[in-house]
Parts: structure tokens; C-alpha cells; sequence
């Protein structure tokens, strides 16, 4: 099947089985630090003495999934309200791991003249431990 890029993909060119291209990403303690105080620092809730944790907050998974997501389908498709993004975290993500993140188009369908694509999103550790699943329902423009 074919690999979907976002330049070019339209709802007709879309097959079942079509792969979104895949994602490496490695976790250092640098890198967790980072993305964990940045997060922190925009939580208004968190007290002003809250540590950052030393593994990678699950919200970051979120942003691998839609950055896979993007890399196959144009950006107004994740942002559309009738798109959804549904992920489940399974494992900690620690420093040193390497992740990937790879998706693949489960579905196709119009729904009341809404071009709808389901894509499943894995993303595993590199002993091929699957640390998150996401499913996504998105509504491609016309």
C-alpha cells in the first residue's frame, strides 16, 4: 500500500491499508525535562514547587500522534470539529527510549457528505513494547 502525504492526499487517492509515514523519536533526560517543564510551566493548577517528572508526561504522546497524523493528512483535517483523536496510554515513556510512531488508514467512508478516514496510530518502544494506541476519525475537506 501506499505511504499518504499530506501534499497531496485528497479522500479519493485514500485506500484501507494506505501507512502514514513513520516517525522516529528518541527520549533523552534533556528532552524530558523539556517538554515536562514546558507543560508544567503552562498548567495553571500546578504549585509553584511541583517537580518535573522524570518521565515523559502522557500529553506528549498526544502530540506524536498528531504529528504522525500531519505528516499524511492536511492540517485543516485534524482540526476539524468532526475530526476526533482518541489515545490510550499504556506504558511510562523513560529516558533513552527510542520511540516509533507509525499509523495506518483502518477505514473510509462519507458520512451525511463528510469524507471520513479512521486511521489507527501505534507507537512502540525499541524492544517493540506498544507503550500507546490511537484511533482518529478524520474529516477530510471536499
Amino acid at each position: 500500500m501506499a505511504t499518504l502525504w499530506a501534499q497531496t492526499v485528497t479522500f479519493d487517492s485514500i485506500e484501507i491499508g494506505d501507512r502514514l509515514p513513520v516517525i522516529i523519536k528518541w527520549e533523552t533526560a534533556e528532552t524530558i525535562e523539556r517538554y515536562n517543564g514546558i507543560l508544567l510551566s503552562q498548567d495553571p493548577d500546578a504549585p509553584d514547587d511541583a517537580e518535573i517528572s522524570e518521565t515523559l508526561d502522557p500529553r506528549m504522546l498526544d502530540d506524536y500522534v498528531k504529528e504522525s497524523l500531519l505528516k499524511g493528512f492536511p492540517s485543516s483535517s485534524i482540526e476539524n470539529p468532526a475530526s476526533q483523536i482518541d489515545i490510550k496510554i499504556l506504558e511510562e515513556i523513560e529516558a533513552e527510549d527510542i520511540l516509533s510512531i507509525e499509523g495506518i488508514v483502518t477505514g473510509k467512508s462519507i458520512e451525511d457528505s463528510i469524507s471520513i478516514v479512521d486511521c489507527s496510530v501505534v507507537i512502540e518502544r525499541q524492544d517493540k513494547t506498544v507503550v500507546a494506541n490511537a484511533s482518529a476519525r478524520l474529516a477530510l475537506d471536499s
